[in-house]
This record gives structure tokens, sequence and C-alpha cells, in this order.
């Protein structure tokens, strides 16, 4: 729980890093370079909100003693989900609705954007797989400093009811290990 606890705040520091850099950009440079790196900048912080999201959920259910189901993402599966996100903020922009709302409210143009650009969709991929990246290269140096692995083994997706990692395809054990030895 400590170690979920962490992460959220870590992802949150990083998200307002990458807002004041992509704020940043917008301020000091112009044209081209900035409308990229901006888009690439949104990728970025989209897969944060991604693993902010994951992290809720699971701290959530951690909390209600639901953990026998904790599925564990890892940063490709992430980097899907967050292309997948901005090609739907993208395409929603098709329809007129955020260049509305972009009219009335800065916030809006920075969070729906304003106008449907297909160069976007290109530099949201470049964005995610920077961020992902970045997520499994941190993700070795802390195992490596931390001297364990801290994601979750390779080969798994289930966390079982004793937090045990469970392969791929098997279901977690509901009863205690020593209930077949009675037998």
């Amino acid at each position: 729980m400590r170690k979920r606890l962490a992460l959220l705040g870590l992802c949150t520091a990083l998200a307002g890093v990458v807002v004041a850099a992509g704020l940043g950009v917008r301020e000091l440079t112009g044209g081209a370079f900035a409308e990229h790196a901006g888009t690439v900048l949104y990728a970025t912080l989209m897969y944060l909100l991604v693993c902010l999201a994951l992290l809720a959920c699971l701290i959530v259910l951690t909390c209600l003693k639901i953990t026998t189901i904790a599925v564990g993402l890892g940063p490709i599966a992430l980097g899907r989900v967050t292309v997948a996100a901005c090609w739907l903020v993208e395409l929603y922009q098709l329809t007129g609705v955020p260049a509305r709302l972009a009219a009335h409210s800065t916030l809006s143009r920075l969070a729906l954007g304003a106008a449907f650009q297909p160069l976007d969709l290109f530099w949201y991929v470049v964005g995610a797989v920077i961020a992902v990246g970045l997520h499994w290269t941190g993700s070795r140096l802390c195992a490596r400093r931390l001297g364990s692995l801290t994601t979750r083994p390779s080969g798994t997706d289930v966390v079982g009811p004793q937090g045990e990692a469970v392969p791929l395809g098997a279901k977690a054990a509901t009863a205690p290990p020593d209930s077949a030895a009675a037998r």
C-alpha cells in the first residue's frame, strides 16, 4: 500500500512537471516545434493520468480488501491505453464540440484542443513511446537500486489472495494452501 501511495505521489508530481513543461514550451517557443512538442507532452501527461487512474483504483480495491483480481498493467499496455485515449480526444474534435468549448475556455482548449490535426495522431504515439521508455527505464533503475524487481513478475498478471503472483492463465487460489494437504 505504501508503495502505491508513493507511486501516486510520484505520478502526480511528474504530471505537474509535464504540465509546466508544456506551458513553458508553448510560451517560450513557437511554430511547428511548439505545436508538436506540446502534442508529445500531452500524450506523456495522458500516460501519467492513466497511471494515476490505475493506481487510484488499485488503492481503493486494496482498502476494500478486494485484492484477488488486482490486475497490473505493464508500461506497454499503459502506452496502448494512452494512445487510444489521445486518439479518442483527437477524433472528438471532429464533432466541433471542443472548438465551441475552446472559444469560451482556455482550460478546455488545452485539455481537448480545438481542431482536428491528423499529424497529432502520430505525435501521440511518439509521446506514448517516450513515456513507456521512461517508465521502463525508471522501473529498472529502481529495481537495481532496491535490489529487487519493483514491477510485477514476468509472466504474471494476477495477484492472489496472499499477494502472491499467479501465472498467466492460472486461477488465483481461494483456499489456503494447507487445505489440499489435509485430504
